[in-house]
């Protein structure tokens, strides 16, 4: 019985071995017919797969308006101004520009240390002068790169000359959108002197949808005494009226351009007159350009000088007279330069004087014009020094150094 039923266990598997039927092969044009069956879009497969990519499509889609309508500008955009007007709108663009602030906004409060400066050494009662903030790239150099050369700066025509004569009117700021670790050594080969007295860069800007915006109010001067020379007015959104717009310096080769000559008898007259309202007096002229600012105010001057001229051959009362008569384009333009602040004293000249005697009242008035004009002389001359002592500290620094 066990030799029977071990030849039984061993015949079994026997038997299934023969019973299987060996694989049959297939020919090429079968095979070739089973690899297309498999590569058929229609299969099922394939379409799960289109089903994936249209939903991430439409979800990338859905975002990218949805992102676009909050934070795109909404007097550019009407979808964005529709979004942001809505209430969940207005939550979402408050809570996205609160975890946003750390890196859009400038690095401190006071962007320039109080006035004076405490390495300066001046009596806290000098007062402050006018602070003129200029742009760095395009404004008084421009970057060009090429594969032979690499990196190279072109000076803007009168650009070091502008800066000296800037530096006897106003406190200038440097205030570039680049980084301080490519502007900072173009500004010390520009400024050899240290004509400027304070640099900022990229981290001091707020930026706005996009573009690294020079916010005024940070400053730590008087807002209605700071006047900018900058190439995009864009970079002024916050107080466009502060701008001279000067065009951008993009032809190393030009040596004929004169915008920074040009526009330095305005800025001087800016301070030599005492101008309180830098808005106001820029307000009072066609635009904001350079070119223009600089043209009208000659056309000012010489409608000034016809004006004296004639003060001094009519004498008062006829020049009184005559004024009646005056074509109303003349009228304005005498207006214009009175209301801006912009007087012509500086070209009247020391002539004698042909007008008949003055009153008290008129003598009353000449006494606080002088008063005012010797103050202002004052003033100047107590920048002067500051000057000066800048320089002759630059000057044993150096010494020391060597």
């Amino acid at each position: 019985m066990l030799a029977r039923a071990a030849c039984a266990a061993l015949r079994r598997p026997l038997l299934r071995r023969l019973s299987t039927a060996p694989p049959r092969k297939l020919d090429r044009a079968a095979r070739r017919a089973a690899r297309e069956k498999k590569a058929d879009p229609t299969t099922k497969d394939t379409g799960t797969t289109t089903k994936l990519w249209v939903s991430v499509g439409g979800t990338t889609a859905f975002l990218s308006v949805g992102i676009y309508s909050l934070m795109a500008d909404p007097n550019e955009s009407e979808l964005a101004r529709s979004a942001q007007s809505t209430s969940v709108g207005k939550w979402l663009t408050a809570n996205v520009g609160e975890m946003a602030s750390t890196f859009v906004n400038p690095c401190r409060e006071k962007l320039l240390p109080d006035w004076p400066p405490d390495y300066l050494n001046l009596d806290s009662n000098v007062p402050c002068p006018h602070t003129l903030v200029l742009d760095l790239d395009d404004t008084l150099v421009h970057a060009s790169w090429d594969r032979k050369f690499g990196w190279r700066h072109a000076k803007r025509p009168g650009v070091e000359q502008f800066l000296r004569d800037m530096a006897m009117k106003y406190e200038i700021v440097i205030f570039s959108s680049n980084i301080a670790g490519v502007g900072d050594p173009v500004v010390n080969a520009l400024d050899r002197e240290g004509c400027a007295m304070h640099r900022l860069y990229r981290e001091c800007t707020h930026f706005i949808r996009g573009t690294h915006v020079k916010d005024l109010s940070k400053m730590n001067r008087p807002l209605s005494k700071i006047v900018v020379l900058d190439k995009d007015p864009k970079a002024l959104q916050l107080q466009p009226g502060h701008v001279i717009i000067v065009p951008p310096y993009t032809d190393a080769t030009d040596k004929s351009d004169s915008y920074l000559e040009d526009i330095t008898p305005f800025l001087q007259a800016l301070v030599n007159e005492g101008v309180k309202d830098v808005p106001m007096a820029l307000a009072r002229f066609s635009s904001h350009n350079a070119s223009d600012i600089a043209r009208e105010y000659a056309e000012m001057l010489e409608t000034a000088k016809t004006k004296t001229e004639g003060v001094r051959s009519l004498g008062l009362g006829g020049f009184v007279r005559s004024s009646q008569k005056m074509p109303e384009p003349e009228r304005k333009a005498g207006s214009l330069l009175a209301e801006a602040g912009l007087t012509a004293s500086a070209i009247a000249g020391d002539a004698p004087d042909a007008r008949p005697k003055k009153g008290r009242l008129f003598g009353f008035w000449e006494a606080r014009a002088k008063k005012a004009e010797e103050d202002q002389k004052l003033k100047m001359a107590a920048w002067d020094k500051v000057l000066q002592k800048r320089q002759q500290q630059k000057r044993l620094a150096a010494e020391r150094l060597g």
